[in-house]
């Protein structure tokens, strides 16, 4: 991009920014409905007694999985260490936590501070 181009190509990007953001938004409200209907149907079929059920496009079953959740943080963090079972945490840390305790003068071990630089994009006053 030639500098003489910047300003359009700003405009451009941010009147992208703006097109996404709004269809983002509608994604949002099109999630929202979709948890909604999706609670109802698992209610209405719970309270029919039924597994399954289906429309004239689709079948809904009842899927029930296990998913763990954690009510003792210190006992799970002490069998992940007993056990060398460091596959059962997710591989990534908290950057805010991170930068907290790097602007404190501490280095977390085996972390390398890389920039990542973007663009803060705001809408100009003069439009």
């Amino acid at each position: 991009m030639k500098l003489n181009e910047l300003g359009t190509g700003i405009d451009a990007l941010y009147s992208l920014r703006e097109a996404r953001l709004e269809l983002e938004r509608k994604v949002k409200e099109m999630k929202s409905e979709e948890y909604t209907l999706r609670n109802d149907i698992l209610l209405t079929l719970g309270e029919c007694g039924l597994a399954k059920a289906s429309g004239g496009l689709a079948t809904a079953s009842v899927r029930v999985t296990e998913i763990p959740v954690v009510e003792d943080w210190d006992l799970v963090y002490n069998y992940i260490a007993e056990n060398d079972r460091f596959d059962l945490m997710q591989k990534r840390i908290s950057t805010v936590a991170w930068r907290d305790l790097k602007e404190s003068g501490e280095l977390v071990p085996g972390t390398v501070a890389v920039e990542d630089c973007d663009i803060s994009l705001t809408k100009s006053s003069r439009s």
